[in-house]
């Protein structure tokens, strides 16, 4: 009986770690390549709508809830709106470089 209730609870842990674990949608947008685009929350799930011209070394990053904050090539910095952000422009991450930009949230922002 022991047994079954340690497998009950790590089954249970288990479960609700990656229901709170999906709930988490830093990663919905992705940005890449000639334009290409990808939102992870619809079908079908391809968005044209990115504007960076590169095959390498491409960051994005949404809200808590899905909400894209920004993307970058390491270049150029774009918002939501596909626009280049204030002080956006003249980073020195390289067009062939597999990680020219990376972008890190900030706990607790």
């Amino acid at each position: 009986m022991d047994m079954m209730k340690k497998l009950l609870l790590f089954v249970s842990i288990a479960l609700l770690s990656q229901t709170a674990d999906a709930q988490v949608q830093q990663a919905r947008w992705w940005y890449f390549g000639s334009g290409a685009g990808l939102d992870f929350n619809t079908a079908p799930s391809a968005d044209p709508n990115g504007t960076l011209q590169t095959y390498e070394g491409c960051s994005s990053i949404s809200s808590p809830v899905g909400s894209l904050y920004f993307y970058t090539d390491g270049s150029i910095v774009k918002n939501a709106n596909h626009a280049t952000m204030t002080n956006g422009t003249g980073l020195t991450g390289g067009g062939s470089s597999t990680q020219s930009g990376q972008v890190i949230p900030y706990p607790g922002s």
